[in-house]
């Protein structure tokens, strides 16, 4: 299947924004995220686009996978079956505890006991561990599988219009039960809908549904309405949630969420020329590797990060965890026994 640069290069931006959501630039005391529309909870909440996109896009490429070989069923349990071996290879590795300070005040034999615990405990509580693992990041992995399994049984059956009707009931009630829980038609579960289906599915469909669709000149153009209504929905939403329940604004999911992600995927897969910048698109590649990686320098460079308080340090965390993930990627992606666990 033929690489589309433009949605390598959106890519790139994706995995910039989910780290940038990760490090939590200029949040501090004073300034903590989601109390108000200050700097961290802006950047934040525009860093949302990236979660709903990887979804669009995958979907997008697996709608093309199955239409290719006219089989629902046998490369998406393929698919499956790799992206499972992904999320059981960095549940191990999370495991360990990636901490300056550990490993300089710690002997080997009790940062194994370390590690030890830290299975014991995820072992403790199974529906955390299978469908966030170790680290929470990982959540993509599982909630990918969820999206595969299902819309995979339904396609095969030919039931889209059900599998739609699905996706949208499922993502409601996660907004019901997350970001629109203090409302008086929100739930309470002992569950956190961020996890599974319940967001994923949604976007992962329309990624599906696009694939399916003849590839028009006008996506950008709708892309970039999309977003612009997506982000003030958002806006809207999280003012009128935070000012009438006190709903802190910094939410994963609105639902002005999922139309900027379709807007920045219809960008993405126009291949416009104006998206075509291939030397940042061969960065975009190595995104998976850079997503399940990243949160090990994450907690290396954290302690650091908690002594500085000079401005630029923010964008230079980033820069860093960026840096040495692409790195660790291309350094894995050298040996067969490890380069499975990062394409």
């Amino acid at each position: 299947m033929k690489r589309l640069d433009s949605v390598d290069l959106f890519r790139l931006l994706a995995i910039i924004a989910v780290i940038a959501l990760h490090t939590e630039p200029f949040a501090s005391q004073s300034a903590p995220m989601g109390d108000t529309f200050n700097l961290p909870t802006l950047i934040a909440q525009i860093s949302r686009f990236a979660v709903p996109f990887f979804f669009i896009i995958s979907g997008y490429f697996w709608g093309r996978k199955i239409s290719e070989t006219n089989s629902a069923l046998y490369p998406s349990a393929k698919l499956a079956q790799r992206i499972s071996i992904i999320f059981f290879i960095w549940t191990l590795i999370y495991a360990i505890p990636f901490s300056l300070a550990v490993f300089s005040q710690n002997s080997i034999v009790h940062l194994i006991k370390i590690i030890y615990c830290e299975l014991v405990s995820a072992a403790t509580n199974p529906t955390t561990l299978f469908f966030q693992g170790t680290k929470p990041h990982l959540w993509f992995l599982p909630a990918l599988i969820c999206c595969i399994a299902i819309s995979a049984i339904f396609v095969a059956n030919n039931r889209k219009n059900e599998l739609l009707t699905i996706a949208i009931v499922l993502y409601a009630f996660g907004l019901l039960a997350k970001s629109y829980a203090a409302t008086p038609i929100g739930v309470h579960i002992p569950f956190n809908t961020r996890n599974g289906p319940f967001f994923a599915l949604l976007p992962f469909v329309s990624g599906y549904m696009l694939s399916q669709a003849r590839q028009m000149p006008h996506w950008p153009a709708l892309g970039f309405i999309s977003i612009i209504f997506g982000y003030t929905l958002q806006c809207i939403e999280l003012a009128t949630l935070h000012n009438n329940y006190h709903t802190n604004l910094n939410q994963d999911f609105v639902i002005g969420t999922y139309f900027i992600g379709l807007g920045f995927s219809l960008c993405a897969l126009s291949n416009h020329k104006y998206f075509q910048v291939p030397s940042l698109a061969l960065l975009g590649r190595n995104t998976l590797g850079i997503y399940v990686a990243h949160f090990i320098f994450i907690d290396i460079f954290k302690s650091i990060d908690k002594l500085q308080s000079f401005f630029a340090w923010d964008i230079i965390y980033i820069i860093l965890v960026f840096a040495f993930s692409l790195i660790t990627t291309f350094l894995l992606k050298m040996y067969r026994i490890t380069r499975h666990i990062v394409v």
